[in-house]
């Protein structure tokens, strides 16, 4: 078994994630594009080192996390659940519901209206159009596979609420999200998106899960072939070698007071699945192009979520 890391293959690893982050950083924060002397990283499409620096992530956390108007752990549970299955912002503005005002065939209505409007129901990676809501039912319309599998989740929202808020084995809660009923399923990948927005603090209150994320995570293929780029079978103890050991001398920035933040396991998968991605590039193998942040309708307030600081004060939003 491979357990001694490549220190090559690990330099390479941190400095893609150095370069993406200042990247990242010199965009959202400096408003700047300079050159980094790497056409890869300028050209192509790379997910952020930091999952909750995504402007998918930020959208839930300002929508749901730190909203100022009440709402009940089951609401939270199945806004959050049914947002990620959608995946776009956009699409949840314009037919996302509550669960005390959801009706199936309200939602579908709307779906079915926004699809006539011309508009995408889902963002190029969601989850739902990648096939990761599993139905057992064949044949299905995209709009009826989505509207049973909102409808279902609004009929466990409750139940998840109770457990998720309690259950510490990352394992267990993430199946509690995977397995709804028995015609309806969610991916791996999209139940520990909506687990790890659920370890996010909430304005006023601790996260709803009490997960630690730095214990375990779900592994992707990309991560895991990573992996093996490092010289490591197992990935995740190739994740907590790289988290355990993440060089002071990177200046993770976060915004222009200076804040770092620590890496966390999940983020680390993140950045190894990228950080593959990049080795494939390099060699022809990967081609996604960068496509401008503002061509999609919503923005978040700040590019960072508000417990790093600028804390929200606008609106419907209350400063910590």
């Amino acid at each position: 078994m491979k357990n001694r890391i490549n220190e090559a293959a690990e330099k390479r690893f941190w400095e893609f994630v150095r370069k993406r982050q200042l990247a990242w950083f010199d965009s959202k924060i400096l408003k700047t594009t300079p050159s980094y002397n790497d056409k890869i990283i300028e050209s192509k499409r790379f997910c952020n080192i930091y999952r909750f620096l995504d402007r998918g992530t930020l959208y839930p956390i300002e929508k749901f996390l730190w909203y100022k108007k009440s709402i009940t752990l089951e609401n939270l549970i199945f806004q959050i659940a049914t947002y990620r299955i959608l995946n776009d912002p956009d699409t949840w503005e314009n037919i996302g519901l509550s669960l005390n005002k959801f009706n199936p065939a309200t939602f579908k209505s709307k779906a079915s209206h926004f699809l006539k409007s011309g508009r995408k129901l889902y963002d190029g990676h969601s989850y739902m159009a990648f096939t990761r809501i599993i139905t057992k039912k064949k044949g299905m319309k995209p709009i009826d596979r989505l509207t049973m599998a909102v409808e279902k989740l609004a009929l466990k929202a409750k139940e998840l609420s109770i457990l998720l808020s309690t259950e510490t084995n990352a394992e267990i809660a993430l199946d509690a999200i995977r397995f709804l009923s028995p015609d309806v399923g969610i991916g791996k990948f999209c139940a520990f998106q909506i687990l790890l927005d659920l370890t996010y603090p909430r304005i006023g209150a601790l996260p709803l899960s009490p997960i630690d994320i730095n214990q375990w995570v779900h592994f992707g293929p990309g991560s895991k072939k990573a992996s093996l780029e490092l010289n490591i079978d197992n990935p995740l103890t190739a994740a907590k070698i790289l988290c355990s050991r993440q060089p002071k001398y990177f200046p993770f920035l976060i915004d222009l007071s200076g804040n770092i933040v620590k890496l966390s396991l999940p983020d680390i998968e993140g950045a190894m699945c990228e950080w593959f991605k990049y080795e494939r590039a390099k060699v022809g193998g990967f081609s996604k192009k960068y496509r401008p942040i503002s061509s999609r309708i919503w923005q978040p307030i700040k590019w960072y979520p508000p417990w790093i600081s600028g804390k929200i004060k606008v609106n419907n939003f209350i400063p910590s």
